[in-house]
Protein backbone atom coordinates (compact mmCIF):
# COMPACT_ATOMS: atom_id res chain seq x y z
CA UNK A 1 0.00 0.00 0.00
CA UNK A 2 2.31 2.71 0.86
CA UNK A 3 4.84 1.57 -2.24
CA UNK A 4 1.27 2.13 -4.32
CA UNK A 5 1.05 5.57 -2.71
CA UNK A 6 4.56 7.01 -3.23
CA UNK A 7 4.08 5.71 -7.00
CA UNK A 8 0.64 7.57 -7.48
CA UNK A 9 2.79 10.70 -6.00
CA UNK A 10 5.66 10.76 -8.13
CA UNK A 11 3.25 9.91 -11.19
CA UNK A 12 0.99 13.14 -10.43
CA UNK A 13 4.35 15.25 -9.73
CA UNK A 14 5.10 14.09 -13.74
CA UNK A 15 2.23 14.47 -14.69
CA UNK A 16 2.02 18.40 -13.12
CA UNK A 17 5.45 19.20 -14.82
CA UNK A 18 3.93 17.96 -18.00
CA UNK A 19 1.19 20.21 -17.55
CA UNK A 20 3.60 23.04 -16.62
CA UNK A 21 2.77 26.06 -19.39
CA UNK A 22 4.35 28.82 -17.31
CA UNK A 23 7.29 29.27 -20.15
CA UNK A 24 5.25 28.82 -23.64
CA UNK A 25 5.21 32.82 -23.81
CA UNK A 26 8.63 33.49 -23.81
CA UNK A 27 8.96 30.48 -26.78
CA UNK A 28 6.19 31.63 -28.78
CA UNK A 29 7.61 35.44 -28.73
CA UNK A 30 11.10 34.46 -29.62
CA UNK A 31 9.88 32.57 -32.54
CA UNK A 32 7.58 35.44 -33.11
CA UNK A 33 10.13 37.87 -33.14
CA UNK A 34 12.43 36.05 -35.41
CA UNK A 35 9.72 35.47 -38.11
CA UNK A 36 9.24 39.20 -37.87
CA UNK A 37 12.64 40.01 -37.96
CA UNK A 38 13.00 38.08 -41.47
CA UNK A 39 10.18 39.89 -42.77
CA UNK A 40 11.97 43.91 -42.04
CA UNK A 41 14.98 42.27 -43.79
CA UNK A 42 12.79 41.23 -46.78
CA UNK A 43 11.25 44.15 -46.75
CA UNK A 44 13.94 46.42 -46.70
CA UNK A 45 15.83 44.12 -49.09
CA UNK A 46 12.57 44.64 -52.06
CA UNK A 47 12.80 48.51 -51.34
CA UNK A 48 16.21 48.34 -51.69
CA UNK A 49 16.02 46.58 -54.82
CA UNK A 50 13.03 48.51 -56.32
CA UNK A 51 15.14 52.01 -55.87
CA UNK A 52 17.87 50.64 -57.56
CA UNK A 53 15.95 49.30 -60.17
CA UNK A 54 14.28 52.84 -60.51
CA UNK A 55 17.74 54.64 -60.76
CA UNK A 56 18.66 52.62 -63.27
CA UNK A 57 15.71 52.95 -65.14
CA UNK A 58 15.93 56.70 -64.26
CA UNK A 59 19.83 56.91 -65.77
CA UNK A 60 19.27 55.00 -69.13
CA UNK A 61 15.80 57.21 -70.19
CA UNK A 62 18.15 60.34 -69.45
CA UNK A 63 21.09 58.59 -71.54
CA UNK A 64 18.45 57.56 -74.84
CA UNK A 65 16.90 61.53 -74.46
CA UNK A 66 20.57 62.49 -74.66
CA UNK A 67 22.03 60.69 -77.51
CA UNK A 68 18.44 61.71 -79.16
CA UNK A 69 19.12 65.07 -78.80
CA UNK A 70 22.59 64.80 -79.73
CA UNK A 71 21.31 63.67 -83.39
CA UNK A 72 19.39 66.22 -83.88
CA UNK A 73 22.69 68.65 -85.52
CA UNK A 74 22.35 66.87 -88.92
CA UNK A 75 25.32 66.42 -90.88
CA UNK A 76 25.09 68.36 -94.13
CA UNK A 77 26.09 65.96 -97.00
CA UNK A 78 23.29 66.79 -99.23
CA UNK A 79 20.77 64.64 -97.33
CA UNK A 80 20.24 65.48 -93.98
CA UNK A 81 22.21 62.08 -91.82
CA UNK A 82 22.05 61.88 -88.05
CA UNK A 83 24.95 62.80 -86.14
CA UNK A 84 25.82 59.31 -84.97
CA UNK A 85 28.99 59.35 -83.18
CA UNK A 86 27.78 63.06 -81.43
CA UNK A 87 24.74 61.34 -80.57
CA UNK A 88 26.77 58.19 -78.50
CA UNK A 89 29.34 60.43 -77.44
CA UNK A 90 26.01 62.95 -75.47
CA UNK A 91 24.43 59.63 -74.34
CA UNK A 92 27.47 57.90 -72.80
CA UNK A 93 28.51 61.52 -70.96
CA UNK A 94 24.74 61.65 -69.60
CA UNK A 95 25.62 57.67 -68.40
CA UNK A 96 29.25 58.71 -66.62
CA UNK A 97 27.96 61.61 -64.87
CA UNK A 98 28.58 61.80 -61.07
CA UNK A 99 24.36 62.11 -60.34
CA UNK A 100 23.76 58.86 -61.83
CA UNK A 101 24.51 57.10 -59.40
CA UNK A 102 22.99 53.26 -57.92
CA UNK A 103 24.63 52.36 -54.29
CA UNK A 104 27.04 55.44 -54.55
CA UNK A 105 28.74 53.85 -57.58
CA UNK A 106 28.80 55.76 -60.26
CA UNK A 107 28.53 53.73 -63.91
CA UNK A 108 30.92 53.67 -66.75
CA UNK A 109 28.86 53.30 -70.10
CA UNK A 110 31.66 53.91 -72.67
CA UNK A 111 31.30 50.42 -74.64
CA UNK A 112 27.47 50.99 -75.84
CA UNK A 113 26.33 51.77 -78.90
CA UNK A 114 23.83 53.90 -80.59
CA UNK A 115 21.01 51.54 -82.60
CA UNK A 116 18.49 53.02 -84.31
CA UNK A 117 15.29 51.64 -86.40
Amino acid sequence: MKRTLIHTIITKKKLTLAHNESGVASIVFALMLAALCGFVALALDVGHLLMAKAELQRTADAAALAGAMGLLPYIDTGTPTPNWSQGQSTSHTIISNAANQVDDKAFSGTDGTVLYG
